[in-house]
């Protein structure tokens, strides 16, 4: 994690599968964490051996589903891995344990994935704002290695000229030098509507609640509505117009804020 002073983690792991059958699935991984500085457990040990168990289901060719236990030097570990999808609607879940730090954070972020949900190639990502899908919003992060539990659900539902996006993460960062333990509750829902061959319109809710348990902490709600019109002018340009509102009350006055925002954009593509 800093290449100055060679803190980080290393892991080893080797995974040993049994198929049952092709719904039926029992994977065994064993391995070694050797941390450096990294997180550390509430034993002071920052290495340990490892282990986990995943059971996968795959009842059939739409949905897949996996559920896994084990043991790190930190504690108990579990996951959740889960996708399903129909002719018109998908959904994928997770939950994940894991050391990061603000960088991996930052590196793991999608800005413009290649795929939809419905495994769709996204092809003018920037005239079709409605489909680029970074993170709902990215706390504040500081300098300092934490166990990140995270909760992720998302699903799209498609139909005629209309859509609709729900995401929902759920996140947990205990960090290790710093008393600063968060939990960030985050939903967004996105409704489209194509209202003609060049005009598309949407609605982006987003809900965001803060805590933390520290000396100092810092605990609020944000909420933010943006209202989108997008009219692709010709083959290769596009015109955008955003309103929006977003407001923010905390725990402390000096935290409060709202704002009217108003945008107006024009993209060419050569």
């Amino acid at each position: 994690f800093d290449t100055d002073t060679g803190d980080g983690l290393g892991e080893f792991t080797t995974r040993v599968g049994y198929v049952f059958s092709p719904k039926y699935r029992f994977d065994v991984i064993l391995g070694y964490d050797d941390g450096s500085n990294a997180y550390r457990a509430s034993d002071g040990e920052t290495r340990g051996a490892r282990w986990e168990t995943i059971f996968r289901w795959t009842p059939n060719t739409r949905a897949r589903f996996s559920f896994g236990v084990g043991e790190r030097y930190f504690g108990t570990t579990y996951r959740f891995d889960g996708s399903y999808r129909h002719k018109r609607w998908v959904f994928r879940s997770s939950y994940r344990v894991s050391i990061q730090t603000a960088s991996t954070v930052l590196e793991e972020q999608e800005v413009v994935p290649v795929l939809d949900l419905f495994g769709n190639p996204i092809e003018n990502p920037f005239a079709q704002d409605e489909v680029l899908t970074t993170t709902v919003t990215t706390p504040t992060l500081i300098e300092d290695t934490f166990l990140r539990d995270q909760f992720t659900l998302q699903s799209q539902y498609s139909k005629g000229r209309n859509s609709a996006t729900l995401r929902w993460f759920v996140t947990r960062r205990d960090y290790n030098e710093s008393d600063l333990d968060t939990l960030d509750n985050q939903l967004q829902f996105r409704y489209s509507r194509t209202l003609s061959t060049r005009l598309r319109a949407s609605a982006i809710l987003n809900l965001w609640d803060h805590s933390e348990q520290s000396d100092s902490s810092f605990d609020y709600v944000q909420d933010a509505l943006d209202l989108v019109v997008r009219y692709q002018v010709g083959p290769r340009t596009n015109l955008g117009v955003r309103i929006g509102r977003l407001n923010r009350d905390a725990d402390r006055s000096e935290g409060d804020f709202s704002e009217n925002r108003a945008s107006l954009d024009f993209n060419v593509r050569f």
